[in-house]
């Protein structure tokens, strides 16, 4: 039956993930079952889980050093989720999709994909995300040499997840190099804008974090937070 195909592929992709949180990862394991999960997933027409699938796909290729890999990968969660309207599945690739930027060191780039996950996850009030996209852009701020800005994005982001209690694994949390650089650089400024974020609510971060025309036209969102 197509349901119980559908339960199996959604539970073979979610023990692959789990994979690969492990501290030692079985990556080989992982890869095998993600691409026959996604294949199955795609072949049953359930977008949501083959969009989250490729996202997972993604975090491994990125894991063995296959940037190029994961980009697509990320590209194609976000192409199914698209498609499917899945605005949860299009925050998280985004996100990563951002994330990888940054590494990469496709500055500006990343500051848009930042920009535009971070708008999709205020719909959605979806407070993990939001953290995501803060700490994208304290890592393009960062990069600018804005170190009192990012000094604020990274608390503020910091507060949302000790409160939520969400933590990415660490092979994947790309702002806090750039944050670190940047307060050997310019440690006041740092920490100033440490200071100052700690006593952000959500919505003032948020009003930071965007360009002025972006905070401009989603104001009566922000009003709610």
């Amino acid at each position: 039956m197509a349901a119980d195909r559908d339960a199996a592929a959604m539970a073979t992709a979610a023990r692959a993930t789990a994979r690969l949180q492990l501290p030692l990862p079985d990556l080989a394991t992982a890869e095998r079952e993600l691409a026959e999960a996604v294949e199955e997933l795609h072949e049953l027409g359930n977008a949501w889980a083959e969009a989250i699938t490729e996202v997972s796909r993604g975090r491994l290729a990125w894991l063995r050093g296959r940037t190029d890999d994961a980009q697509a990968r990320f590209d194609r969660a976000t192409e199914v989720a698209e498609a499917s309207g899945d605005l949860f599945t299009l925050s998280v690739a985004g996100n990563h999709q951002a994330r990888l930027q940054l590494v990469r060191g496709e500055v500006d780039a990343a500051e848009a994909g930042c920009v535009r996950t971070l708008l999709v996850s205020i719909r959605l009030h979806f407070e993990e995300g939001i953290a995501y996209g803060l700490e994208g852009l304290c890592a393009v701020a960062a990069a600018r040499g804005d170190g009192e800005r990012a000094g604020m994005l990274a608390a503020a982001a910091d507060a949302i997840r000790q409160r939520i209690g969400v933590f990415d694994a660490e092979a994947f949390t790309v702002h806090t190099p750039q944050l670190d650089a940047m307060r050997e650089a310019d440690p006041a400024a740092v920490a100033a804008g440490e200071r100052r974020g700690a006593e952000l609510t959500v919505a003032e971060a948020i009003a930071i974090a965007l360009p002025d025309e972006e905070r401009d036209r989603i104001a009566p969102a922000l009003a709610q937070w």
